[in-house]
């Protein structure tokens, strides 16, 4: 008994579907127009990671500590200079989820941090500013920060 009342509902709805027109919010064949050379458009705005510390875990200890306030929804990425502040910075860790990193026992030299994050696959932040210099030295202190 109830079958033909589903027949006559599928017609109605079919005949609507059909009768009505297709309003320009649906997305059937949008296109968006992008110029050569305008990346820009593409992309997301950058979203700024704070400024990281870094600290000795102590005078004696080779290692250091990087810091920073970290979001729940990213994860971070450090990378290192021995160089300079502006230097070339290689990543050491990534896949971060909280707001601090120790460094492995380091070798003699200076050394500079940045921290970076990521949002899912397919978005991260720009690198944070560079940390101050901490040098490490066999002298003792080993780990010092000017």
């Amino acid at each position: 008994m109830r079958r033909p009342h589903r027949v006559a509902t599928l017609v109605t709805v079919a005949a609507l579907v059909w009768l009505v027109p297709p309003s320009p919010a649906w997305a059937t064949a949008w296109t968006v127009p992008v110029r050569a050379g305008s990346a820009g458009l593409a992309r997301s705005q950058t979203l700024p990671v704070p400024a990281p510390s870094a600290a000795c875990q102590s005078s004696s200890a080779k290692v250091i500590v990087v810091s920073w306030s970290a979001a729940s929804h990213l994860t971070y990425a450090v990378s290192q200079s021995t160089t300079s502040a502006t230097g070339t910075y290689t990543q050491v860790a990534s896949g971060l989820t909280t707001g601090s990193w120790t460094s492995a026992t380091l070798g003699n030299g200076n050394y500079w941090y940045k921290v970076s994050g990521t949002v899912g696959t397919n978005w991260s932040t720009g690198a944070s500013s560079a940390t101050g210099e901490s040098t490490i030295e066999n002298a003792t202190p080993k780990c010092t920060q000017p």
